[in-house]
C-alpha cells in the first residue's frame, strides 16, 4: 500500500509559514512607525532646545522659559516611552522571525520527508516490477524448453 502522501499536512504547514510571515510584516512595519514617531519626537524636542538656547541668548522671559523647560521634560518622557516601544517592537520583530524560521524548518522537514517516501516506494515498485518481469522471463524459458 501507498504510504500517506503528506499532500494535505505540506499545505497546512504552508499556510503556517505564510501567516508567521504575514505577522512578522505586521511586526516591521510596527517597528518603523516606532521609530518614526522616536525620530519625530527627537527631532521636536532637539528644535525646542534649540529655540529655547537662541530665546535665551536674545533675551527671554521667565513664564516662557518655564513652559520651554516644561515641554521639553514632556518630550524628554515622551522620547524614554518611544524608545521603550521601539525595543519591544524589535523584540517583537525578532520573535516573529524565529518563528518563521522554525515554520520554515518544519515544512522543509517534511518535505524532505515527503521526498524520502516517494523515493521509497518508487524503488519498492521496480524492485516489484523487476520481480515480475523475471518471472515472466522464467516462465518464457519453461515454456521453450516444454516446446523443443
Amino acid at each position: 500500500m501507498k504510504p500517506f502522501t503528506l499532500t494535505a499536512v505540506l499545505r497546512y504547514r504552508q499556510q503556517l509559514e505564510d501567516g508567521a510571515v504575514t505577522k512578522m510584516t505586521q511586526a516591521q512595519r510596527h517597528l518603523e512607525n516606532q521609530k518614526n514617531l522616536f525620530n519625530t519626537a527627537q527631532k521636536e524636542y532637539q528644535e525646542l532646545l534649540n529655540a529655547m538656547q537662541q530665546s535665551q541668548i536674545d533675551g527671554i522671559a521667565i513664564d516662557e522659559l518655564l513652559r520651554y523647560e516644561s515641554r521639553l521634560d514632556w518630550l524628554k518622557q515622551k522620547k524614554q516611552h518611544l524608545a521603550g516601544e521601539v525595543d519591544n517592537a524589535e523584540k517583537q520583530v525578532e520573535q516573529r522571525r524565529r518563528i518563521v524560521v522554525t515554520k520554515s524548518r518544519d515544512k522543509k522537514v517534511l518535505e524532505q520527508l515527503k521526498a524520502r517516501q516517494n523515493a521509497a516506494w518508487q524503488r519498492y515498485l521496480d524492485k516489484k516490477e523487476t520481480a515480475q518481469l523475471d518471472e515472466i522471463a522464467v516462465l518464457a524459458h519453461e515454456r521453450k524448453d516444454h516446446n523443443s
